[in-house]
């Protein structure tokens, strides 16, 4: 496993570890009357969402050439050489890239979307620790669903089954749930911005 997927990884058990926590606490906290209403819940699920989609997108890749001043570029970093050096709609601008221990030449966009839907896997749809509907959206502001990058969704709803009935969009709040989210960040990019925003799916 090279550098870059180690920390990937890395990261993504940091947080389950968290995630594990706050559903432990969250929990507990339900036999005390005054922690037992659901907006104090809610935000404890927000902060989640916004942490955990914050973390990511700072995440370290193993590539380069996406800072101007040098160094490893996050995730964000990727998400910016894919719009701005874009020649069209489609393009997939190349960066160089440490994977499996070797320099790499790959596509940013492709890139970026991978490392995206690999990490959110490991976060929250791992049987071997715990599963939790998620759905990650983002969307630029001016190519209007061209872009590799807008519109984009990385979600496990429809996939996931808890309590043995699978969970989507449509049916997740007569399962119970409720959806909790990160709010947008704006990832600069020149004239044109990518909007990211994670939502967690949670029982109260």
């Amino acid at each position: 496993m090279g550098k870059s997927q180690g920390e990937i990884f890395g990261i993504a058990l940091l947080f389950v570890i968290i995630i594990l926590g706050l559903i432990i606490y969250s929990q507990f906290a339900a036999l005390d009357d005054y922690t037992e209403d659901e907006d104090l819940t809610r935000q404890q699920y927000n902060t989640l969402a916004l942490n955990t989609r914050d973390a990511i997108m700072d995440m370290s890749t193993g590539c380069s050439g996406g800072r101007i001043h040098g160094g490893d570029d996050t995730l964000a970093d990727l998400a910016r050489v894919c719009v701005t050096r874009s020649s069209t709609a489609h393009s997939d601008p190349e960066i160089e890239c440490e994977i499996d221990g070797s320099n790499q030449t790959v596509g940013s966009c492709s890139h970026f979307k991978n490392l995206l839907n690999s990490t959110l896997y490991n976060l929250f749809n791992n049987s071997n620790t715990t599963e939790i509907p998620f759905k990650l959206h983002g969307e630029l502001d001016l190519y209007g669903g061209d872009h590799k990058l807008d519109n984009l969704t990385v979600s496990n709803l429809g996939e996931l089954e808890v309590g043995g009935q699978t969970v989507d969009e449509d049916n997740y709040i007569q399962q119970g749930f409720r959806r909790s989210t990160s709010g947008y960040t704006a990832i600069g990019a020149g004239v044109e911005d990518f909007h990211i925003e994670l939502f967690v799916y949670y029982r109260p």
